[in-house]
């Protein structure tokens, strides 16, 4: 019997850490104007793109493993979002796929993942795409393209936004910083 693949689907509500200066509206919250001034795994800078996650726990750890920022930046405006998803065309890539194409998909420097979602931004073929954390891999990112017209649902969809603050166990700041030190010594 061959192997079982599981075809991802897009879940019902998906997560966002923000800024709560920047998310005062839906509008706001899912400009994608981060894409625009930094680059990420899976864009390069210049492309609106929104990042989301579909667990909290998930949205964490993401911010754990850019352990600089977190560690530099002050966190006191940041604000879990939760997103309804409508019904919304989306494309997925699993870890498997990825490993398949590029075994070093996960590594921070490697450009395979943003030549790929520069790609999918660019087409304009579907609105979400459902991507793999390189932190977790058995787990799922979800990113989304503002300039889709599909894009205007989930912005109507989530017009009353609901949002928490964001509180940080303090044991992850250790747990950073130890492996700042670390990485800093070698």
């Amino acid at each position: 019997m061959g192997e079982r693949r599981l075809i991802p689907s897009l879940p019902s509500v998906c997560y966002r850490v923000a800024r709560a200066g920047h998310s005062r509206t839906a509008a706001e919250a899912l400009s994608g104007f981060g894409g625009l001034v930094i680059d990420g795994r899976w864009h390069s800078v210049g492309r609106p793109i929104v990042y989301a996650s579909a667990n909290p726990s998930l949205c964490f750890i993401e911010r754990v493993a850019h352990g600089d920022e977190w560690l530099h930046q002050t966190h006191h405006d940041r604000v879990l979002l939760t997103l309804a998803l409508p019904r919304l065309s989306f494309a997925a890539v699993t870890a498997s796929d990825l490993d398949a194409d590029e075994p070093r998909w996960r590594d921070g420097d490697n450009p395979f993942c943003r030549r790929l979602g520069d790609e999918w931004l660019r087409r304009q073929v579907t609105c979400a795409l459902l991507v793999p954390s390189a932190v977790v891999p058995q787990d799922t990112n979800l990113l989304f393209n503002p300039a889709h017209p599909d894009f205007r649902a989930l912005v109507a969809l989530n017009a009353n936004l609901v949002s928490q603050p964001v509180t940080v166990d303090p044991r992850l700041g250790s747990i950073v910083s130890l492996g700042a030190a670390a990485a800093a010594s070698r």
